[in-house]
């Protein structure tokens, strides 16, 4: 799925299959969300890539399903704007919904007034009633313990100030009572403890849910080029050393590397290739696991795949080696990254023929213009 989505992506919006079990984790969060009061704010928490916006997609279009009032907010899309122009965005989009509903604007203006007047929403304490207001409005008048939700996707690619501006806001927005509460996904890297009443963490990606994952990619339909009936599934497609991918690609994608985004983008790499029947021949054992973690080392350490190509491979795989080693030498260009340590590790006394193999998916990627 895209990495950006909007509420409008909501009308056509087909998720991929559920690999990850994030359906389950979407009802059970909207489940612990109706426990808490209204008001409440809960982070949906993952690093980036694991699939966040997937879970949290998942809770809008159950939302949507029960035909629960549910808003859609990407804060980090309003650089440039001002701190407070996603709420701005938030009320006039509650405000649209309503008249949708019928309410008409005789009942409406008073509250938006309030609200969207230069300055009110830089004091929120000031017009939170207006805000309560709006709200009960747009549910009506029997709606009994039914709430509001705002999915707010990506917090933490915003600047700190706005982070804290935008959560804040809402805050003291619902500080009279309204009858909305909130889930924003948030990295747990990032210290930030204060605004959120309750952390659903996604798990990590264990060695059923890869399996999962690697089958779903592998039954993807490509286009073949030049071919009279040239839609396949990737597995269908794979020549000939390949068909053993399934059980390479679980081996090579190690805890480090598991993030679902990283998976897919290693995926796509392949059926693009496959698609342009551009995968070289493999033969000897091993051979590709080998290939899916170079292609893992260049979508993950992009760097890491330049030092690779710049210093010549064989040369390049022992300073890389040597700088993920205990007492190594340090190489000032590269990371000090866990996942690159347990990489290189796990190639061990198979560097030898990595220096084989790395150079030959290196070329197929430069002549596919990757």
């Amino acid at each position: 799925m895209p990495d950006f989505l909007t509420a409008s992506s909501f009308d056509t919006l087909e998720l991929p299959r559920d690999a990850l079990g994030h359906q389950t984790f979407a009802l059970g969060g909207l489940l612990w969300l109706a426990d808490l009061p209204h008001g409440s704010v809960v982070a949906l928490q993952g690093s980036r890539g694991r699939g966040r916006t997937d879970a949290l997609a998942r809770m809008m279009q159950l939302t949507l399903k029960a035909a629960a009032p549910a808003f859609w907010m990407n804060p980090w899309q309003y650089t440039g704007a001002s701190l407070l122009a996603p709420v701005e965005h938030l009320v006039h989009a509650m405000a649209e919904r309503a008249r949708e509903k019928g309410v008409d604007d005789a009942r409406l203006q008073p509250a938006l007034d309030r609200l969207l007047s230069p300055g009110q929403l830089a004091a929120p304490g000031a017009v939170a009633p207006s805000f309560r207001e709006l709200a009960e409005l747009l549910l009506g008048p029997e709606a009994g313990d039914r709430m509001l939700i705002v999915l707010i996707d990506d917090l933490d690619r915003c600047s700190p100030d706005r982070q804290v501006a935008l959560l804040k806001t809402l805050r003291f927005l619902l500080a009279a009572g309204a009858p909305l509460s909130i889930v924003a996904t948030w990295d747990p890297a990032i210290a930030l403890e204060k605004p959120f009443d309750l952390r659903l963490n996604l798990p990590p990606v264990d060695s059923e849910a890869l399996r999962a994952l690697i089958r779903g990619q592998l039954e993807r339909s490509i286009e073949m080029h030049k071919l009279e009936h040239p839609r396949r599934t990737l597995r269908e497609a794979l020549p000939s050393g390949w068909t053993q991918l399934e059980v390479a690609a679980h081996g090579a994608l190690l805890p480090s590397v598991r993030n679902p985004r990283l998976v897919n983008r290693v995926f796509d790499t392949i059926a693009l290739l496959a698609a342009a029947r551009r995968l070289p021949p493999l033969e000897q054992a091993g051979e590709l696991r080998l290939v899916v973690q170079y292609l893992a080392i260049a979508k993950r350490w992009p760097a890491v795949r330049r030092a690779l190509v710049e210093r010549g491979m064989s040369e390049g795989l022992d300073r890389v080696a040597a700088h993920c080693s205990e007492g190594g030498p340090r190489d000032p260009g590269l990371e000090d990254d866990p996942g690159l340590v347990e990489l290189f590790s796990d190639l061990g006394t198979r560097l030898s023929s990595a220096k084989v193999v790395f150079p030959r998916i290196e070329e197929v990627l430069v002549g596919a213009g990757f």
